[in-house]
This record gives structure tokens, sequence and C-alpha cells, in this order.
């Protein structure tokens, strides 16, 4: 792999500007890395996150020095916090199929601030095609972010309701954040369920080995799930899958980013 998200939050509930964490999510025990686990990997960390590990998607088991569970959004924790861990995962994407999820629920996933229903529909309009899928909706909606837009880190407006739409409708510049919340509340203005999603991304290797990535603390990301219906390969039924989309333009954001480290790393020298 040349890039790895890793996830640590999500958030579902938008009020003018801000995102609300759910709370008191149910978690189960997450089981131990198995010899026959066929997809396998190694973490080392170095800065604690409280009792929540930064998890690749679909991970169905964590080793370590601790007791570790998971919750039904696929946010790891573990039972105790300590500064370093050396551990070992596994991931199976076949898994992650969202059983029958409740009405009330979806409805939550599609829910917009009144104010904003009518103004992002009118967007939505000039953007999607009546004939197309949720699922090419939401690819064409990431391409249109990614194509039609710059990152930077510079963004002189806020993110409530006003400004959101003055970004959208003119382009502007923003950072991760900001295209995930203009990504999600424009796809549930056409009722397709979204959220978003933060963590980690990142695709810088280390020198000593080229199987191996670097997650530093400035490689903090957003973006988007989707829950799409996709067939499971191993039921031949469709279901749904929370599916993730990152709308934020990768190139002008990694040259940003490069930017501000090699500053950084000149000034560290200095002192």
């Amino acid at each position: 792999y040349d890039s790895v998200y890793l996830k640590t939050q999500f958030f579902e509930d938008y009020l003018n500007g801000t995102w609300r964490e759910p709370q008191h999510v149910k978690r189960t025990p997450l089981r131990a890395v198995k010899k026959d686990d066929s997809l396998k990997g190694t973490m080392l960390m170095y800065t604690p996150l409280d009792n929540i590990i930064p998890s690749p998607y679909a991970t169905i088991a964590f080793s370590g020095n601790d007791v570790y569970s998971k919750d039904i959004n696929n946010i790891v924790y573990a039972k105790n916090a300590r500064r370093t861990r050396l551990l070992q995962f596994a991931v199976d994407d076949t898994v992650s199929y969202q059983p029958q999820l409740q009405k009330t629920y979806l409805k939550d996933l599609t829910d917009l601030p009144t104010s904003l229903k009518q103004p992002l529909a009118k967007i939505a309009s000039e953007i999607f095609v009546d004939e197309m899928t949720p699922y090419d909706k939401t690819l064409f909606l990431q391409e249109y972010f990614r194509q039609n837009f710059k990152y930077t880190l510079n963004v002189n407006f806020q993110a409530n309701e006003e400004d959101l739409l003055e970004m959208i409708r003119e382009k502007k510049p923003a950072y991760c954040s900001y295209f995930a919340t203009a990504m999600t509340l424009l796809l549930r203005a056409e009722g397709i369920p979204a959220r978003v999603a933060v963590g980690f991304l990142s695709q810088e290797g280390t020198t000593a080995s080229k199987d191996r990535l670097l997650v530093r603390v400035r490689h903090a990301h957003a973006w988007t799930e989707v829950l799409l219906p996709i067939e499971n390969p191993l039921t031949k039924i469709v279901e749904s899958k929370w599916m993730l989309f990152d709308p934020t333009p990768s190139i002008s954001m990694h040259q940003v980013i490069n930017q501000s480290s090699s500053r950084l790393n000149v000034l560290a020298d200095k002192l």
C-alpha cells in the first residue's frame, strides 16, 4: 500500500459549523490476531491518544499488551492509556457490511438544518444528473471537489452554514474538514446517508524500509464516509456498507503540507 487511512473518530450531527460526536456507542471485545488471518500488519505508536487506537478500516483483530474493543463504527479502543504501544492488527473487508439499520438512524444520516435544505438542493441540482445512482453521485462529487477546488491552510472564513455555502458556490480554497463537511452535506441533500470521519492519512514511506509508512501528527485528516448499497461477495446479497471517499484535492494538499514541514524543519535546525 502506498497510503493508509487510520480512523479515530466520526461525526454525524451537524449544526452551524460544528459536528458532534455520538456518545455512549456500544463496544464489543476485539479478538487477538490469529496465525491464519490473511492480511496482517504491525503498528508502533509513540503518541498517546487517550485510549483510542488509530486503526485501518475493516479491522477484525488487535494484539498488544492490553485489552481491545471496537464499536460498530470501527473505532478501536484500548482498556488502558499508554504512551507507547507495539501492536499487531488484522483486517478483512468482507466482514464490514452493515446489518439492517433502523429507519430512524438512516433518517439521522440524511438530516440537514432547515436553513441548508433548499440552498444545498439547488447546488446539488447543478452538479448531478438525475440518472446517476447514489454511488455515481458520490464518486462524481468526490472528483468535483478534487478538480475544482484547491487546498490551503489559510482559510479566512468559518465553517458555519452561510460561509460553507459561499465556499461551495465560489469554489473557495479550504482544507480537509471543510471539504469533508461540504461533501457530506451535499450528499445528504440528495438523500444519501453520509457522515464525517477523522484520523490520519499518510503517504510518507520510511527511508529504512519501503514497506512501512510513517504517520505523523501533521498527517491528521478528515474525509467522508458514505453508506451505499453494495453486493456482499460472500452472500451475493446487496447490503449497506460504509465506504470511504476523500474530496480533498490531494496534490495541492501534499504540496502545502510538505512546504509547511520544510519550514518547520529549518526552524528546528536553528534552535
